[in-house]
């Protein structure tokens, strides 16, 4: 089991590796510092993004519908500065590297990050969110067998 985890990290890990390689190829002549903080961006510009969707949902929720608007409108608003930064860093693409991007991305989260995450929750008693982050990575599962079965058709023009 150790050995077959080990292998399957090292497969993401090319994976990501050779996406990254890619992506420095787009946002080529970019000094590493301004790639770094690229990166960082985006990352906190994704998470802006569903935090204020999430901050939404939960306004609407509570009736507060005018609160749950500007909530939307400002996440729209982080999604333009997010495809702003990702288009500059380069992993914005063709749809060939696009798609295997979120391949190697839902493989890893599903079989690397969520069962070790799961696993830590279960050693720590946490055995609800074991239990979640195990459900998670189920749906972890089916989103990269469905990009999988995807990629012949997704790379044909409608």
């Amino acid at each position: 089991m150790q050995r077959r985890r080990i292998i399957m990290f090292c497969v993401a890990a090319a994976g990501v590796a050779f996406l990254m390689q890619n992506a420095a190829v787009a946002g080529e002549g970019l000094q590493t510092q301004t790639r770094q903080d690229l990166n960082t961006a985006m990352g906190n510009e994704a998470l802006t993004i569903v935090k204020y969707a999430a901050f939404a949902q939960h306004a609407r929720k509570e009736g507060k519908i005018a609160l749950a608007e500007i909530l939307e409108e400002t996440a729209k608003s982080e999604q333009r500065h997010f495809d702003e930064v990702a288009s500059m860093y380069g992993l914005l693409r063709e749809d060939w590297h696009n798609i295997a991007n979120a391949i190697v991305g839902e493989y890893a989260e599903y079989n690397l990050s969520y069962a070790r995450m799961a696993e830590h929750a279960e050693a720590a008693g946490d055995r609800e969110v074991a239990k979640k982050f195990r459900e998670i990575a189920a749906e972890e599962a089916k989103h990269h067998k469905d990009f999988q079965a995807a990629v012949s058709k997704s790379l044909k023009p409608d």
